[in-house]
C-alpha cells in the first residue's frame, strides 16, 4: 500500500523526504487531499523505510545472479511497459523488491 501512496503522489509531483522519523512533505499548494493526509499518516513508517531503502544498485550487488536478474528484469518492465526513464524504472524496482521483502518479513513474524 505504501508503495503505491509513493508512486501516486510522485506522479502528481509531491516530494516525500525522510528526515529521521519526521516525513518533510513538499507539494505543490492544493493537491494533497485530506484523504492523502491519512494515509500519509497511517502509513509513515512504511513509508519512512521504503524512502530509506538501498538503492538499485546496493541491492543489485548485494544479490545472487537469480536476484540481479529479478531486479533487472522487473526495471526493464516498468521501463518499456510503463514508460519510465531508466533511471526511475531501477528506483522503482528497488522499491518494490523492498516493500514486497517488508510484507513477507512482517508475514514471516507474524
Amino acid at each position: 500500500m505504501s508503495l503505491q501512496i509513493l508512486t501516486r503522489l510522485e506522479a502528481q509531483g509531491v516530494r516525500l523526504i525522510p528526515d529521521g522519523p519526521r516525513l518533510i512533505i513538499d507539494a505543490p499548494v492544493g493537491i494533497l487531499t485530506e484523504t492523502d493526509r491519512t494515509a500519509l499518516r497511517n502509513h509513515k513508517s512504511e513509508l519512512l523505510a521504503l524512502l530509506s531503502a538501498p538503492s538499485f544498485a546496493e541491492l543489485h550487488t548485494g544479490a545472487d545472479d537469480a536476484g540481479q536478474y529479478a531486479l533487472n528484469e522487473r526495471a526493464a518492465i516498468l521501463e518499456f511497459e510503463g514508460g519510465h526513464l531508466r533511471a526511475e524504472a531501477e528506483r522503482l524496482a528497488a522499491l518494490e523488491y523492498v516493500a514486497r521483502f517488508s510484507a513477507a518479513e512482517t508475514e514471516r513474524v507474524a
